[in-house]
């Protein structure tokens, strides 16, 4: 029982730090935990009977092995909290969005795709191979991957790509300003 409020109260902790309901995913989590347990508890138990029933077992091994049965069950709901703790520092943090927007968002044309927690992941083309990747979480963004993005950089450092620019010369009226500008300036010191 102890373990069960360990880990439910280290669920609540672990949602509030991550901008998420705590009592909601301290039930998730709790529910998890002794749902584990349960599973696992059940199967053995089945297991043993149909043993018993089956291949001749000693009718006490349950209670032979009770201990041992009881770690399993334990050390698999700590498993289960595990995994939730890991999922979640996975996971953005976003706002979940209503059922509204969620159902705004996936009609029409719109280039928006919904995780498991229902919030957006915008869609961008990949400006190098024309691929559709997310941008949100995405470390080469705009780019798919890493490849795109040096890509990208070296056709700029070959100077495939350019800024447009319009490079016209001084005329005569210029360099006479430039020229008086400076003449005044050097007066002036």
């Amino acid at each position: 029982m102890i373990l069960f409020i360990l880990a439910a109260f280290l669920a609540y902790k672990k949602a509030k730090s991550t901008g998420r309901s705590g009592i909601l995913w301290a039930l998730i989590t709790a529910g998890a935990y002794i749902g584990t347990q349960f599973v696992f508890a059940l199967g053995i138990g089945l297991s043993l009977g149909i043993g018993a029933e089956l291949f001749g077992w000693s009718e006490t091994i349950y209670d032979d092995w009770n201990l041992l049965i009881t770690a399993v069950c334990i050390i698999a709901g700590f498993g289960s909290v595990w995994l939730f703790f890991a999922t979640w520092t996975n996971c953005p943090k976003k706002k979940i969005l209503s059922r509204r927007r969620r159902r705004r968002l996936l009609t029409g044309n719109n280039y928006a795709k919904i995780n498991l927690f229902f919030e957006v992941m915008p869609i961008v083309k990949c400006p190098s191979c024309k691929r559709e990747t997310e941008f949100t979480g995405n470390e080469f963004r705009p780019f798919c991957s890493e490849r795109c993005k040096l890509l990208d950089f070296g056709a700029w450092a070959d100077e495939q790509f350019a800024i447009p620019t319009e490079e016209t010369a001084l005329s005569e009226e210029d360099l006479d300003r430039i020229e008086k500008a400076l003449n005044e300036k050097e007066r002036a010191n």
